[in-house]
């Protein structure tokens, strides 16, 4: 790419020992075509017409939230993470399959879950609460225009019932049996970590772990990432703010 955000120009002496190929980025319409077919064969499986009509608005609001965040969220030095592509809204996409189409009890429910899966995907990168209370808008705003939902930002994400998906609320059921589902009421989270750690202490070397909201925050986003094929992440933090303790517990 061009100069700028760490990035040089490669030189004529380098190319020269290469093929070098042009792979364009897809266009708007060929997203909303591929993705509308993969999210459509899912929800079909559902049955619910209310459910399936939602294939639209999705993918509509999917495609169109990814080019206002390249158009707006631009990496610069202090961003240099900041680049988003393709595979942003494949993860959006890969998130909503997590839920078995059969397993979705409404549709305000798989409006939540888009909800909370672009917010995973796109805000957990943002370094600050200037571009999160900015996305967090934007959502909303799709949600009011996409979804005909009058929530606000509040509604969605500081109600009193904070947005978590989940498929560790049920402690005992063996891995390729959980469900992936809206946490109903994340009091409980404490609690339930709290036995989870016990667990884990009493078959490993012993972690002492407070689970105060953002640390809850942040296991939920870790074990997400390591249900999902090929998951990844890259954990950013100053020296002793828990990350490796988190991710082990995760």
């Amino acid at each position: 790419g061009p100069p700028g955000g760490g990035r040089n120009p490669l030189t004529p002496r380098y190319v020269r020992h290469h093929t070098v190929m042009v792979m364009p980025q897809p266009s708007a319409e060929a997203m909303r075509r591929i993705f509308s077919s993969i999210v459509g064969g899912h929800l079909a499986l559902n049955g619910q017409a209310e459910i399936v009509s939602l294939t639209k608005p999705i993918i509509e609001s999917t495609v169109d939230l990814y080019q206002t965040v390249l158009r707006d969220l631009k990496p610069i030095p202090a961003k240099a993470h900041y680049t988003f592509n393709l595979r942003d809204v494949s993860k959006v996409v890969q998130g909503l399959l997590m839920v078995q189409a059969a397993h979705i009890p409404s549709a305000d429910v798989l409006i939540r879950l888009w909800c909370h899966e672009v917010t995973r995907v796109f805000a957990d990168r943002f370094i600050d609460d200037t571009d999160r209370s900015y996305f967090k808008g934007l959502v909303a705003e799709y949600c009011k225009l996409q979804f005909k939902q009058s929530w606000t930002t509040e509604d969605i994400f500081d109600g009193e019932n904070k947005l978590i998906f989940a498929d560790y609320t049920k402690p005992g059921t063996p891995r390729e049996e959980r469900k992936y589902e809206l946490v109903a009421d994340v009091s409980k989270l404490g609690p339930l970590f709290d036995s989870y750690l016990d667990e884990y202490n009493a078959e490993n070397k012993e972690m002492r772990l407070v689970f105060f909201w953002d640390a809850i925050e942040h296991i939920s986003r870790l074990c997400r990432v390591l249900r999902q094929p090929r998951g990844n992440a890259m954990l950013v933090g100053v020296g002793g703010s828990g990350k490796q303790s988190l991710t082990r517990f995760a």
